[in-house]
């Protein structure tokens, strides 16, 4: 076997994604990978990327990451006690 386009194809069609593509699922791993709280330098390092540009790119925080990271911070300010003054 040289390529895997045709099982490719196969499989996508049959799982009803017939627009899906492999680098799509590349860049579903490295967001799912940083949305369970691995690092940038560790998806970049699994990924095997060069840069950390790169891997920025391919890694999205979910929305619910990102609303539980304001939330925190929002936590961490009531324990304090509120604003500073």
């Amino acid at each position: 076997m040289t390529t895997i386009h045709k099982v490719w194809h196969r499989l996508r069609k049959a799982a009803g994604l017939p627009t899906l593509r492999l680098h799509d699922l590349r860049h579903m791993y490295a967001s799912l990978l940083v949305n369970d709280g691995r690092t940038l330098y560790e998806v970049q390092q699994i990924l095997g990327h060069s840069s950390p540009v790169v891997t920025q790119r391919y890694a999205h925080l979910s929305t619910r990451a990102l609303q539980e990271a304001a939330e925190s911070a929002s936590q961490d300010l009531g324990e304090l006690g509120g604003w500073p003054r």
